[in-house]
């Protein structure tokens, strides 16, 4: 990927036992409007992307 016209805006770690849909909740009020938001294949969570 090229990166010059690419941000990463934010992240969330914790330790190995933590939930990624709960990391990525945390990211939903940090993520600007009208951007692209990329999931790993697999990721799928209803609730989630409905909140997102």
């Amino acid at each position: 990927m090229e990166q010059t016209s690419h941000q990463l805006t934010n992240s969330a770690f914790d330790n190995y036992k933590s939930n990624e849909m709960v990391l990525a909740e945390q990211l939903i009020e940090d993520t600007p409007d009208h951007t692209l938001t990329l999931f790993d294949r697999g990721f799928y969570s209803l609730g989630l992307l409905h909140l997102w």
